[in-house]
Formats: C-alpha cells, structure tokens, sequence
C-alpha cells in the first residue's frame, strides 16, 4: 500500500506476479535477532501480498552445522510463530543438481575451478583485512590455463572440495562456493523441482 493508500503493483515474478520470499538461516549458530528480523519481514511481506514464504537451511558447510542449531533455528521461528509455505529445504539435500549446474557452466566456460589451497587463501583474507578491503575471493585461478594446475608427483591435485560440492567461481561474479550454491538454488527453483517459480531449463544461470 503507497502514502497516498493506494495499491501498489506486486513485484514482477516468474509466476504471474506472485511475490516468493525465502529466509535462509545457517545453522553454524543459533537464530540471533537479526535473522528474527529478516524472517519476520518476509513472512510480512509473502503474507501481505498474497504469495509465498520458504524456508530454505544454509547446512552446506558441515564441518560447522550443528543439529542443535537447526533444532533452535526451528524452535525460535515456531516461537515467534511465523510458518512456512512448503516443506522447509536443506540446501545440502540438493549437493548433486548444485554440481550438475556448477558442470554445465564450467563445460560452457562460464566457470573455472579454483585449486587454491587452504593456506592461501587465509593469506589473501589476512591481506585484505590488514589494508582494510572487502572480504572476497580474488579471482586469482580466473585466467589461469590448465597447464596451471598444481602438480603432485604424477598427478593433478583435485579441486578444494566445500561441504560435497567442487568450489567453483562464475567467471564474471567472483563468488565462493557456498554463495554458488545458493545460485544453484535459485535455477532448482526455477526449474519448478521444489514446486517454486517455474522457468524453461537454461544451461547458465542469470
């Protein structure tokens, strides 16, 4: 509704203008107030609008996921008594259509593979803190040939693996593994398999 109380248009959709919120909490802590906050905002605004809330589990990163996380993530959202259209998704139930979708945008080299090890990339993230940049992947294997690859003994070292999906980097979106997850997300979505926003298959995504 606008200042002068009139209706305002919905938001333009891939489904004849339904709105679809979604809250992705992580469960490598407890729900904290601003998560509370983003949830409620959405669930708001899907409700006001006559469209949809999701729920979607960041659980991607196992080494850090926690089952009394998501039990307390799904004890505050009943508390503050928000409830979700659809079953709630765990991201990493969807580990195999992300690397379907991470192989077709590498095999139309729209993607590379980043073979960084553990110990550089700390380096890089310890530089940019100490001259105070943004915190993000420098794109340092994005024109690197696969002549480049690290070498040991006889054979090539496999790409670093986060949670159960190869990290990978769109070639023009600098962007780790798990936000490239969520990118996946978003085309599982499209494709209409969890019953969201319903979109022609496409080998990339937008």
């Amino acid at each position: 509704m606008s200042a002068s109380g009139e209706k305002s248009d919905l938001p333009a959709g891939a489904s004849g203008g339904q709105v679809v919120t979604r809250f992705a909490p992580s469960p490598t802590g407890f729900l904290h107030i601003g998560g509370a906050r983003t949830a409620m905002f959405n669930w708001l605004f899907a409700r006001h609008h006559g469209g949809k809330a999701l729920l979607r589990i960041e659980d991607t990163d196992k080494a850090r996921s926690t089952p009394e996380a998501i039990d307390a993530i799904f004890a505050g959202l009943d508390w503050l008594g928000l409830d979700w259209d659809d079953t709630p998704v765990f991201q990493s139930e969807r580990a195999a259509r992300h690397a379907e979708v991470a192989h077709q945008l590498l095999d139309a080299g729209k993607a590379y593979k980043c073979f960084a090890t553990a110990e550089e990339l700390e380096a890089m993230r310890a530089e940019q803190r100490e001259k105070k940049l943004p915190m993000r992947y420098d794109g340092r294997w994005r024109d690197r040939g696969r002549c480049a690859r690290p070498v040991r003994g006889a054979e090539l070292r496999a790409p670093r693996v986060l949670g159960s999906a190869e990290q990978w980097h769109r070639q023009d979106r600098h962007l780790p593994g798990r936000h490239a997850l969520a990118m996946a997300d978003r085309r599982v979505a499209r494709d209409g398999c969890d019953h969201r926003r319903r979109r022609a298959p496409s080998p990339t995504l937008d």
